[in-house]
């Protein structure tokens, strides 16, 4: 199931809703999958008409300016509210897809009248630093106005530097050349060639300056407790807007991911039995598109077994893979590449063997070891409600003996009501069971003129392996063929 995840990821926006995805697991409950699909009904509606870009989610870290991490999650409300504009634009309910209280939107509009885009603190973010603010451009004027007195006295002596007005330790001076006699020296430069010198007629009007703008920086510090506060009391309401956001990036990456693969929502249930039609492998249609050949049969509750036949390379493998797909597909409420008038079983779980691993095989398990070790915990298990999937099933010994050994295991999964799928090229598994009741045969066709496989499966034929037309096909030398035994010849020409 991990390649499809990938793919619905592929079109995630946020990191929320990456988590969201992979959260999901596998659900067993018919009704709960039912409600699954209800809500992506819902959603899909909403995403046929609006495509949205949706904004990720940033957590504060120690470290970070508070003041620039409040306007960055002044802006994230900002999309939200837009986003919610588009769903209302669209004639949904923005309040089922994206919810935003009461306390959020006032949040939000203290931080607007707070934090300008720079992420200064402005005038308008208290009536105290309003007043504050005005007070010190006062003081200021004054200073302007009596400084420049000064800078005309100093210019005529000769000993002003430039006409700037420097903010020297707190003070408000001028740059001269020279010290004067009685002046005031606040800083001077490295090169020791300018002197800041605070004109004796403003120093109470920068005492008061500096007064009041330690009174704003109180105020400041003030209103960024404050709002850092609220931020901590609205957390609950946060991160269920995350939790809106990350399941509306969710959705919209499933919708994009169902229209991809033609999806459908199919009939689901407990009812043991499997009705594809035009089916398909949902990583192959992608891959293959309209090239992909469908699954047009049915697999009722008559039969336990269903015995798939067919040559090398003809798609067994593939449909017994398609089968634990799609089912994992239906509970996570996932739409599947199938007509809507398919039927699926949905077992409590799923037993699978000839998909062994490979590390499991290099610690010193025989693959048909490990073939039978799955086969016992299948029957071991008291859980009725199981499907057993078998690839290559007593491929890997003897054959006549394997045929014999798997001729009494697939009975006893029949005599069990174990629903089961079963691929093998024995011929002895073949015949002994072709015409008993209770197994359906059937089998993926070749195409004999061209000799290549056409990945279909029909119920009710059985095929032969076609290991020497295959071995032909593979271009594998001619001298072969020529030191076959008689009675292979004799088959190949049978078949």
């Amino acid at each position: 199931m991990d390649r499809v995840l990938n793919l619905i990821s592929q079109n995630l926006q946020t990191e929320e809703g990456r988590n969201y995805l992979y959260s999901l697991s596998e659900e067993k409950d018919i009704q709960k999958i039912k409600e699954r699909y209800e809500e992506f009904k819902k959603y899909s509606n909403l995403l046929r008409k609006k495509d949205f870009s949706l904004p990720e989610f940033k957590r504060f870290e120690t470290g970070t300016s508070l003041s620039k991490y409040f306007v960055w999650f002044r802006d994230y409300l900002k999309n939200l509210i837009e986003i919610r504009r588009e769903i209302e634009n669209s004639e949904e309910d923005p309040d089922y897809y994206l919810p935003l209280d009461y306390e959020l939107l006032s949040f939000y509009q203290k931080l607007e009248n707070t934090f300008d885009d720079e992420g200064h603190i402005k005038d308008t973010a208290s009536p105290r630093l309003s007043e504050i603010r005005n007070k010190k451009r006062e003081i200021y004027k004054e200073i302007e106005k009596k400084i420049k007195v000064s800078m005309r006295k100093y210019r005529n002596e000769g000993i002003l530097r430039d006409e700037e007005i420097y903010y020297r330790e707190n003070r408000f001076t001028v740059c001269l050349k020279t010290l004067p006699k009685n002046a005031i020296l606040v800083a001077y430069s490295r090169s020791g060639e300018s002197y800041f010198v605070e004109p004796d007629d403003i120093v109470n009007l920068n005492t008061k300056f500096r007064h009041y703008e330690n009174l704003e920086k109180e105020e400041e510090r003030k209103i960024l407790n404050e709002i850092f506060m609220t931020f901590n009391e609205l957390r609950e309401e946060i991160e269920e807007v995350i939790y809106y956001v990350s399941k509306l990036d969710y959705m919209n990456a499933l919708f994009r991911f169902a229209n991809l693969i033609s999806g459908e929502i199919p009939e689901f249930g407990k009812e043991k039995r499997f009705v594809f039609k035009n089916t398909y492998h949902p990583l192959l249609k992608i891959k293959l598109g309209n090239r992909c050949v469908p699954y047009n049969i049915e697999f009722d509750e008559k039969n336990e077994v269903l015995l798939v036949t067919g040559p090398n390379g003809g798609g067994k493998t593939s449909f017994l893979e398609s089968i634990y797909f799609l089912i994992g597909m239906i509970r996570r409420g996932i739409p599947v590449p199938a007509d809507s008038d398919s039927y699926f079983y949905i077992p409590e779980k799923i037993y699978m063997a000839g998909f062994e691993e490979r590390s499991r095989i290099e610690e010193g398990f025989s693959s048909f070891t490990l073939y039978l070790e799955e086969i016992k915990k299948s029957l071991s298990d008291k859980t009725e409600d199981k499907l057993v999937l078998l690839d290559e099933f007593m491929g890997n010994t003897d054959p006549e003996e394997g045929g014999n050994l798997g001729v009494a295991i697939l009975r006893e999964f029949r005599d069990r009501g174990i629903k089961t799928i079963c691929a093998t090229h024995n011929d002895r598994i073949k015949s002994y069971l072709k015409d008993e009741e209770g197994i359906l045969i059937s089998a993926f066709t070749l195409d004999l003129e061209k000799l290549s496989p056409t990945y279909r499966i029909e119920i009710m034929k059985i095929s032969p392996s076609y290991a020497i037309l295959v071995a032909k096909k593979c271009g594998l030398p001619e001298s072969i063929f020529g030191k076959l035994p008689e009675s292979a010849e004799i088959l190949d020409r049978l078949y």
